[in-house]
């Protein structure tokens, strides 16, 4: 186990400045940014650098880091026909969180700091999955933080950024634009039950579609949870599916298992379609019952989400499947 002076979880702004503040403090301190991906890694956010934010990173000895960018004096906000357009106090920037992040976990770096490439999962008094201890463990791993959780505290106030990159017009250089409108973000999360006939799946890749086109083969609910009260990157779901009475398929997997970010996943989503009334997003399949098994009429299959609820639905065919959902 490796033990340090302070360990800091979440290599983003907060975290860097943390142990940039702190060996600036006592440079013969041995700090951890313990961060789970690897830099320069993209961040989905504004983008938009204050220069208060400057003058911070100044007092604390870092320098240059947005010297090369083109300050925006000028900020407009649209919303339809609203328009506000006008000269800023003092000037802003607007650098990408893949440049930012990546030269102040380098001004961190160069104070003393160590980077460890480490997810964490668990704390434990001051034990960090039983690898990492500190005498001071510092949170900085955003909303759905494991400090927080592990503390038994409530998950902080959640925003959800969707940005893009495009090339400056000529009427918008030195000025930063903010429009308002339709887009996509996380607002609830409930369970679904997602049907696949494998011998028309296992065919051809492009025979999906035809392969979830049966009636009920995806039962949605009967919980809809506020995507701000539930972390949904780290909840348990468990798939039980009974037959005769007994179990035959009893597994569990968790969201944090999933290898792209969920806002990646919203991003991805809402770049080609328009979904004016929203729109819901299944993950994937999680839990894979072996290749032999198929579902039989009379099986109920029951998927119960941590901190959701849970969904139960028999299997039926023919007109028997849509006489139960016509009844409901």
């Amino acid at each position: 186990m490796t033990a340090w002076d302070i360990a800091v979880v979440g290599g983003g702004p907060a975290g860097t400045a943390t142990a940039i503040g702190a060996l600036r403090a006592d440079p013969s301190l041995k700090v951890a940014i313990l961060e789970r991906a690897d830099f320069p890694r993209a961040k989905s956010c504004g983008d938009g650098i204050a220069p208060q934010v400057v003058d911070l990173l100044t007092e604390a000895g870092v320098t240059g880091i947005v010297d090369d960018w083109t300050p925006v004096p000028r900020l407009r906000l649209t919303r339809g026909s609203l328009v506000v357009d006008g000269e800023m106090q003092r000037p802003t920037w607007v650098v990408p969180r893949t440049v930012f992040d990546h030269r102040l976990v380098t001004a961190a770096q160069k104070a003393g700091a160590v980077l460890v490439r480490h997810r964490v999962r668990s704390l434990s008094g001051t034990t960090l999955d039983e690898t990492h201890s500190a005498q001071v463990i510092v949170g900085a791993d955003g909303p759905h933080s494991v400090v927080r959780r592990s503390l038994g505290l409530r998950q902080g106030p959640m925003a959800v950024a969707i940005r893009g990159y495009a090339p400056t017009p000529a009427d918008r250089r030195g000025r930063l634009a903010i429009v308002f409108g339709d887009g996509g973000w996380p607002v609830a999360v409930t369970i679904g039950n997602d049907v696949s006939s494998r011998d028309i799946e296992g065919a051809n890749p492009l025979y999906i579609p035809q392969a979830k086109i049966f009636a009920g083969a995806c039962a949605l609910g009967p919980v809809i949870r506020p995507a701000w009260e539930v972390d949904a990157t780290a909840l348990e779901i468990r798939l039980r599916i009974e037959r005769d009475g007994a179990a035959v398929v009893d597994e569990s997997v968790s969201t944090g298992s999933i290898a792209r970010p969920l806002t990646d996943l919203v991003d991805y989503l809402f770049r080609a379609e328009n979904f004016p009334d929203g729109a819901w997003l299944s993950t994937g399949t999680g839990i894979v019952p072996p290749d032999e098994f198929t579902l039989r009429v009379g099986d109920r299959v029951t998927i119960e989400v941590q901190d959701v609820g849970s969904l139960s639905n028999p299997v039926m065919s023919g007109r028997d499947a849509w006489d139960f959902l016509e009844a409901r």
